[in-house]
C-alpha cells in the first residue's frame, strides 16, 4: 500500500511535465520561425538601406559609390557578406529607377526597394 501512495506524486509530475511539453513545443516552433522571418527582413532592409545610401553617394560624386544595373551588384555597397543560405537573384535595375529585388532564402522570397545608377 505505501508503494502506491508514493506513485501517485510521481505520476501526477509526469503528467504536469507532459502538458507543459505539450504547450512549449509549438510555441517554440513558432518561435524559431518569427526569428527567421525577421533575420530574413533585417537582411533586406538592410541591402535596401546600403542601395539608397550609396545612390546619395554616387549622385554627389561620381568617383564614389558603386555602379547599380542589377540586383546582384547590391551585394557591392554591402559591408558584410550575405548570411550563409541567403542569395539575390540577377535582374537588370534601370538606372534612377527605384525598382524591386528579391532575397532569397530560409523562409522564401522577400522583396526590397532598390534604387539604380550608372
Amino acid at each position: 500500500m505505501a508503494n502506491s501512495k508514493s506513485l501517485v506524486p510521481w505520476i501526477i509530475f509526469i503528467l504536469v511535465i507532459g502538458i507543459v511539453v505539450a504547450i512549449a513545443i509549438p510555441q517554440y516552433q513558432y518561435i524559431s520561425t518569427e526569428l527567421r522571418n525577421a533575420k530574413a527582413r533585417h537582411v533586406a532592409s538592410s541591402l535596401a538601406n546600403a542601395t539608397a545610401v550609396n545612390y546619395v553617394i554616387r549622385k554627389l560624386n561620381l568617383a564614389e559609390g558603386v555602379s547599380i544595373s542589377n540586383c546582384q551588384e547590391i551585394l557591392k555597397v554591402q559591408e558584410n557578406p550575405l548570411p550563409a543560405g541567403y542569395t539575390v537573384p540577377s535582374k537588370e535595375i534601370a538606372s534612377d529607377v527605384i525598382d524591386v529585388c528579391q532575397l532569397q532564402g530560409a523562409p522564401g522570397p522577400i522583396l526590397f526597394n532598390v534604387i539604380g545608377i550608372r
